[in-house]
């Protein structure tokens, strides 16, 4: 997830047949401060 969001921007995922994903606005947030630490942001 921590990729998807740095080469994306985004978490969110394309639509696709199987089991749903729970994304929750703190997992979000969670991979999102880890990518700017990452990137030395």
């Amino acid at each position: 997830m921590l990729q998807q969001f740095c080469q994306t921007g985004t978490v969110e995922y394309r639509s696709h047949s199987g089991r749903l994903t729970s994304i929750t606005e703190e997992k979000v947030n969670e991979v999102k401060d880890a990518c700017e630490n990452e990137s030395g942001s």
